[in-house]
Order: structure tokens, then C-alpha cells, then sequence
């Protein structure tokens, strides 16, 4: 065994998600959106790491294209740990396949490179005992379930590792912070399709493991490694790759994490007219949205001076055009409108949208010709 291991991880992936709309208007092809992963994996191969790990969402769907299966053959990692882009509901197909060693349905341990390796695939109920888990309400049902895959990580945690090997948690999971379960409320509708939500305090107090390290939320921190690439507007800063070296101290195993940023994830800023402006200064982006407020008495010509500046300096440029509406002031009266006789209801929201004289006139013309009134 040795004294030293280095480990590179990488989570959502998502191969085939430069088909999206938004990507593909920006002109991002499949070999550019891939880059970050295959810079991850040779920075490995340049540092001597041991092993490579996927931690869930290796695809962007559940039946990739032949095209995204090969990139990922060439990525060729050693462990992938099912995510919720990569296994779907029961019966559905399943995006990975057996070349590398997939961890999929309920906690294991895996041994690669003397390490062990506990994961956390991404959680469904019907990879659990029924017994355990239904006959209950949805609410309870995901409760049960939560307290079931702790159960299952705690036993392996306190029986089935091996203190002499090194040992950390990779999954793909939905986690909360300071306490919260995310509990959905018994009448909550939208539990239909709620996450399991595993409190990450719970996952730090299991013994025996080095560090967890977890997909699903593509910005890094606290417990989550992160994405290679954007997938959305929303799904912006700096992208990075984790690293965990363990050594051996003579009497434990210490655990060393980092964040190492891509060089070659895309680059996205989002600004409106209140705030484009450091866009001008802030070096190029490959994808830029402008989200312009045209207010009535706006001059159209600093909007089209906006967009000639941008588009020179960035690649891609998106302008998203809101125009401002004005809602005319609420009615107040000493009596309320519906309770006034109509003509004199009509007559006090002319005055209230001060309606231009004529135009009132023949308004309530046409009003007393309708309703008969003189």
C-alpha cells in the first residue's frame, strides 16, 4: 500500500448538452463543450493521480447519442457515480454503461487503487426495501427513504470499512445545510417530484470517511464539486475540478482538497442597461445576455450603441428587450367604485386616468347610448 494517493474529480458533465438551444445559438460545438472534462483528466495524467471519478451526470440525457458515448469511452474514468441526468425512473433506459465501474440504486463501497470509495448514487425510493419504504404517505415515504440510505451509510461506514485503506464519499444528491431537511408540507403537490434531501451535517458525522464529495449543484462548495461547463443563463462563475490527496502520517490517513479552475470552461456574463457598462472593461466572454429596460421616453439610439460595443468585444452577444408598462394608479374613493351608480363610477375613473377632455366626452357619449342614461 502506499504512503501517498491523488484523486481528480469531476462532476456534471453533461455530454450532449451542447445541443441545447441556447448553446447552439451561441455556436458551441460538442469538441469545445467536452474540453473542460479532457483538461481535468490529462491534468491527472500530468499529476500523477491515482484515480478518476465521475460524480454523477456524466450525460445531459438518459439515451445520449452514439457521439456522446464516445467521448465519453475517451474520458475513460475509472468510477462513475450514477446522477439524476443518468438514470431515470424504474424501467427507464439507463445512460451508462458497464465499461467503467458504475455505482447505481442503493450505498456501496467500491475498492480502486487500494481506496475506498463510498457512494451515494443518485436516490430513488424504488431502489429500497418496500418494506421499508411504502405504505406510507408520499411525505413519509420520503422521509423513510432518507432515513433508510443514513441507515445504510452508517452501517457501512461503522462495519465495512477497512481503517487500514483510505476512504471518502463520492455521490450525486440534493443536500440541505444548518439542520433543514427540506421537508415538503402533506398537502404539497409538487412532492410528487420532490428530491431526497440528505443533510450534509448528517454525511460529515459519519465515521471512518476522509470527506464527501458530491454533483448535482453545479457551483462548488460546500460539499459539492461543481460542473465542467454552464448549462444554463443562471449557471454562471468560475468552473473547477476537485483534488483530494491523502497521506499517510504514520498513525491516520490526512485528507487535502482543492479546487483547481478550468482554463477552458465558457465564459458567460449576464448584465442589464443599469449595469453593462463593466462589460466594456471586463475582458471577453464567450456568451454575453443583455437584458435592456425601454422606457418611454428612452432614447432607442444608446441601445443600439449598447449592442455595437458589445458585439465587437465578445463573441456572442443577447439582447433580451423588456419594454415598461405603466399601470395606471388605483382608484380610491369615498365610496367604493361598485357600490357608486354606474355612470358616476365611469365618470371618476375618467378623472382618476385624467382622460383628455374630448376624448371623455365622446366616451361617455358612447356610455349613454349603451346604457340609456342621460
Amino acid at each position: 500500500m502506499q504512503d501517498h494517493y491523488r484523486i481528480v474529480i469531476v462532476s456534471d458533465v453533461h455530454y450532449g448538452a451542447h445541443r441545447r438551444r441556447w448553446l447552439n445559438k451561441m455556436g458551441i460545438t460538442a469538441e469545445k463543450y467536452n474540453r473542460p472534462a479532457t483538461e481535468a483528466r490529462q491534468w491527472g495524467k500530468d499529476n500523477d493521480a491515482d484515480l478518476f471519478i465521475v460524480a454523477g451526470d456524466l450525460y445531459d440525457e438518459r439515451k445520449p447519442l452514439p457521439a456522446d458515448y464516445l467521448a465519453a469511452k475517451a474520458l475513460h474514468p475509472d468510477l462513475v457515480v450514477a446522477g439524476n441526468h443518468d438514470i431515470g425512473a424504474v424501467g427507464d433506459t439507463d445512460a451508462l454503461w458497464s465499461q467503467w465501474h458504475v455505482a447505481r440504486g442503493i450505498p456501496e463501497i467500491v475498492l480502486a487503487s487500494d481506496i475506498e470509495i463510498v457512494t451515494l448514487p443518485w436516490i430513488r425510493p424504488s431502489d429500497y426495501n418496500a418494506d421499508k419504504i411504502t405504505g406510507w404517505t408520499i411525505r413519509e415515504e420520503i422521509a423513510r427513504t432518507r432515513q433508510a440510505i443514513l441507515e445504510d451509510l452508517n452501517d457501512i461506514a461503522v462495519n465495512d470499512i477497512d481503517q487500514t485503506r483510505p476512504a471518502i464519499g463520492v455521490g450525486h444528491v440534493m443536500l440541505s445545510y444548518g439542520g433543514n431537511r427540506a421537508q415538503p408540507r402533506e398537502d404539497d403537490i409538487v412532492i410528487l417530484g420532490k428530491d431526497i434531501v440528505i443533510p450534509y451535517e448528517d454525511l460529515l458525522a459519519l465515521p471512518n470517511i476522509g470527506g464527501w464529495y458530491l454533483g448535482h449543484v453545479h457551483k462548488p462548495g460546500k460539499g459539492y464539486v461543481g460542473s465542467t461547463q454552464p448549462t444554463d443563463w443562471g449557471d454562471l462563475g468560475e468552473k473547477s475540478f476537485t483534488v483530494v490527496d491523502i497521506t499517510w502520517t504514520g498513525n491516520a490517513w490526512a485528507y487535502e482538497t482543492r479546487q483547481i479552475p478550468y482554463t477552458t470552461s465558457l465564459k458567460l456574463a449576464v448584465a442589464s442597461n443599469e449595469d453593462y457598462v463593466w462589460l466594456w472593461v471586463a475582458g471577453q466572454y464567450d456568451g454575453v445576455r443583455l437584458t435592456w429596460m425601454m422606457r418611454e421616453d428612452d432614447d432607442p439610439e444608446q441601445l443600439a450603441i449598447a449592442e455595437r460595443v458589445l458585439r465587437g468585444q465578445h463573441p456572442y452577444v443577447e439582447v433580451i428587450i423588456d419594454r415598461e408598462v405603466k399601470r395606471a394608479a388605483r382608484v380610491e374613493t369615498e365610496k367604493p367604485l361598485s357600490r357608486m351608480p354606474v355612470r358616476d363610477a365611469a365618470l371618476m375613473w375618467h378623472e382618476n386616468r385624467e382622460t383628455e377632455p374630448e376624448l371623455r366626452e365622446s366616451a361617455m357619449a358612447a356610455f349613454d347610448a349603451i346604457t340609456g342614461e342621460d
